[in-house]
């Protein structure tokens, strides 16, 4: 596997950084691994570092300290792009930071790697409704109620996005 040096990879966290759209964002990461597989294999990261920089991630959004949380998760999401729940953290920690378009980011990344996955959806939503975008929060409540349909799984997720669209609508009516 080929080696890359820091400036490229400091180059395409940046690139992620500025993307302006979620295929923009889709088609970076789909040329990175295409091209390399995962960073953390590129820069020959151990998995045990890995999971050490998780754990502290985890914990210090546990404790509520999400700006450090949100650094620790943009580096395991650009680390390991594939893994979609370094991003949906990574959406929740800017989320709780009040940076929704940056949240919003993060979802739309986790819906490109795994498109099946109804949570990315569902936060999205409540980062739209933040930013007042009811219609794109209900398009994403929507895509949950379908991606839920038929699969025990996710039954309590499909209730609560139907109670939120409920609420939403009921907000439209008013």
């Amino acid at each position: 596997m080929q080696q890359v040096d820091v400036y490229s990879i400091e180059k395409l966290v940046a690139t992620l950084s500025c993307a302006s759209s979620t295929q923009e964002i889709h088609a970076i990461l789909e040329s990175t691994l295409m091209h390399s597989g995962h960073l953390a294999e590129l820069i020959k990261l151990p998995d045990e570092l890995i999971v050490k920089v998780e754990q502290e991630a985890l914990h210090l959004f546990g404790q509520e300290v999400y700006q450090e949380a949100r650094a620790y998760f943009q580096f395991l999401a650009t680390s390991r792009p594939g893994f979609e729940m370094y991003w949906i953290y990574l959406g929740a920690a800017s989320m709780k930071l009040e940076l929704y378009e940056e949240a919003l980011r993060a979802y739309g990344i986790a819906t490109t790697v795994a498109p099946g996955d109804p949570r990315p959806y569902f936060f999205s939503a409540y980062s739209y409704c933040r930013l007042e975008k009811i219609d794109e929060a209900k398009l994403c409540l929507q895509q949950v109620i379908d991606l839920c349909k038929e699969r025990d799984q996710w039954q309590k997720l499909e209730l609560e996005a139907l109670q939120f669209l409920y609420q939403i609508n009921e907000r439209d009516d008013s």
